[in-house]
């Protein structure tokens, strides 16, 4: 009697530890609402249906002679709840995961920058440590305390103080670590990327490798003039093959120059939205910088504007050419490559896409293309269509569709040279990377077996103004109608040519004008969609 006594405290104990791991998990599903209310109910009753089964399971006595018969009712009770409180904590913690990277893709008050070191190629250090006793080059001019909270970030990394040779301009730092002159360089990769624009130093990132990067919040306020960064001389002008008798110009249709300084038009499209009832457009910006995180500033490679109508399940989607050449706030209005205008932060792209299309932008998603190599690794590759056949670093590209992993999703990304159309064409395939990898996520089986992966790299390559309770009402709308959204895609046509720009003013850049009738064709477009009149 005593032994069944013990046995009954026992079950009870159990079932009550059941109960509670179930009483979590309904909290937080109610808490963060990312499921509609039908699932929710379900989920709910599902989970109290197998605590009252997992119940009399446990509590079953039986007659006498049927002692075999409990005994195995008993076992799978202890296993039902046992399967109950797992799965219950199980479903939690992941629960409490998507939570978490909702909150950090969402955190967009803090300001953040990536502090990069390089060293050459062929250097035999691999991590930090390695480097401890090196000497780390640093620009003296510029970014001072950014690279003060970097320098204290790599003494705390190695326990001791690094020994630090003040630069000068990107470009002659650099050389002096291609020349053996430093060790190390630590630099803003935002800045870096300028350099690396350059014709000049192209090739730069095949002569060096990076070998650690930290990220601290960005102190620097001011922009920093361009030709106290970089100081590469002239080799002379080259003319604009559109436009031989005046290369300087601007041409529109009308054949007039527009002035450097445009006061920017009235916005459409305003006002506080409902994301599952209103129409409201959507800019997301695509980085390529080389770190795994994704800085506040940094050039972005893809700007795409989506019109997205939640009632009619349609979305528009618009291209802008990357050296789209247009006035930068951030440099008083000074022409430059809209690539260029996120290196002010991400709220300067928009206003220079706002001031562009006349649209208010309501909200944005920034994407680094770098962090893509971990999600692919993470979903065990992808497959994306090719228009041209190339060869890239031991990467065979076949036109039609090719299957890839992480390293090569990224060289793929980052070609142009080798494609016909240069960057209009990588722009392309941008997209196409980005539409196979949320098409591979969104399958039940890859997100069950790689889920935790793929948060963790989200958590770090993106990022959003879209409010946490905004992308759960719009997972809870998605879920709860399933309906297939119809996608329109167009491209702002251009012709290209050199010009002088604001981040490059001693020496023209490839830059290209986006066609004034190509510009309202697709403003046309997205207030269609936007049901602006």
């Amino acid at each position: 009697m005593k032994s069944y006594r013990n046995k009954v405290i026992a079950f009870s104990a159990l079932w009550a530890v059941m109960l509670i791991a179930e009483g979590v998990l309904i909290f937080n599903l109610i808490h963060r609402q990312l499921l509609p209310t039908k699932y929710l109910a379900l989920i709910v009753v599902l989970l109290l249906l197998l605590w009252g089964i997992t119940g009399a399971f446990l509590y079953y006595h039986g007659k006498r002679k049927h002692k075999t018969r409990r005994t195995v009712f008993n076992a799978f009770g202890c296993a039902l709840a046992v399967l109950g409180i797992v799965g219950s904590l199980f479903a939690t913690g992941a629960l409490r995961q998507v939570h978490q990277v909702i909150d950090d893709v969402t955190d967009i008050d803090k300001k953040t920058v990536a502090m990069t070191v390089y060293v050459r190629t062929a250097d035999k250090a691999r991590t930090l440590a390695d480097a401890a006793d090196y000497t780390f080059l640093v620009p003296t001019a510029f970014d001072n305390k950014n690279t003060q909270n970097a320098l204290d970030a790599l003494a705390k990394e190695l326990g001791r103080e690094v020994k630090v040779l003040r630069g000068g301009t990107l470009n002659e730092m650099a050389d002096l670590l291609l020349s053996g002159g430093a060790d190390a360089l630590l630099v803003n990769q935002t800045h870096f990327e300028l350099l690396a624009d350059h014709d000049e130093y192209a090739d730069i990132y095949d002569k060096i490798r990076l070998l650690y990067e930290t990220t601290v919040e960005d102190l620097e306020e001011a922009t920093v003039l361009p030709e106290v960064m970089i100081n590469i001389a002239a080799k002379g002008d080259i003319d604009d093959p559109e436009n031989p008798d005046d290369p300087g110009s601007i041409p529109d249709e009308s054949g007039d120059v527009p002035p450097e300084t445009e006061p920017a038009p009235a916005m459409e499209n305003l006002g506080a939205k409902n994301v599952t009832k209103d129409a409201f457009l959507l800019y997301v910006a695509g980085s390529d910088t080389r770190t795994q995180s994704l800085p506040y500033k940094t050039r972005n490679d893809v700007n795409l504007l989506l019109a997205v109508n939640p009632k009619t399940k349609t979305i528009q989607v618009v291209t802008t050419p990357r050296d789209s050449y247009l006035p930068d706030p951030k440099h008083s209005y000074k022409r430059d490559k809209l690539t260029h205008c996120g290196n002010g932060g991400i709220e300067n792209s928009i206003a220079v896409l706002e001031s562009l299309y006349g649209l208010h932008i309501d909200y944005y998603c920034h994407i680094n293309f770098t962090g893509v190599v971990t999600v692919v690794d993470a979903i065990g590759g992808i497959t994306v269509y090719s228009n041209t056949a190339y060869d890239r670093e031991g990467m065979h590209i076949v036109k039609g569709n090719n299957t890839l992993n992480g390293t090569q999703a990224l060289l793929f990304a980052r070609e142009r040279y080798l494609l016909p159309n240069g960057d209009f064409d990588r722009g392309r395939n941008h997209i196409r990377i980005l539409t196979a990898v949320f098409n591979k996520v969104a399958s039940a089986k890859t997100l069950l077996r790689s889920y935790s992966s793929i948060l963790s790299s989200i958590s770090t390559m993106f990022r959003t103004s879209l409010s946490p309770s905004e992308i759960e009402a719009l997972v809870r709308m998605q879920l709860d109608d399933m309906s297939q959204w119809k996608i329109e895609s167009y491209a702002v046509d251009a012709t290209g040519g050199w010009n002088y720009t604001a981040t490059s003013p001693n020496a023209k850049r490839w830059v290209c004008y986006p066609k004034a009738n190509s510009i309202k064709e697709a403003k046309k477009l997205l207030k269609k969609v936007l049901n602006i009149d």
